[in-house]
């Protein structure tokens, strides 16, 4: 423990590696592994020789893995090296389209 100005905080230690001066490497720690696998269905008609009309769905996320963001490394934050944030969820999305 160190003491600054009579109040006292936890040091804590440096997670990534260390370069040559015992610095740590700026985007040393790695980020949360992240599983994404997105799809779309679509069926166009062709109407006379210049128009077309086309339905499509979209889903995001098929497999619904839960994707964390990547934790803070700031040592001052009470939330360090811990994930706080997550992806979306599975979502979809459905459309028509004319084209002319």
């Amino acid at each position: 423990m160190t003491t600054t100005i009579g109040l006292s905080r936890v040091v804590r230690p440096i997670l990534s590696p260390l370069d040559s001066t015992g610095r740590a490497i700026r985007n040393g720690i790695d980020g949360e592994k992240q599983v994404l696998l997105d799809g779309r269905f679509q069926y166009v008609w062709r109407i006379q020789a210049r128009y077309q009309a086309g339905l499509f769905l979209e889903l995001y996320n098929l497999t619904n893995q839960v994707n964390f963001g990547n934790p803070t490394g700031n040592r001052n934050s009470s939330n360090v090296m811990i994930p706080v944030t997550a992806g979306d969820m599975r979502t979809t999305q459905f459309g028509l389209r004319f084209t002319f």
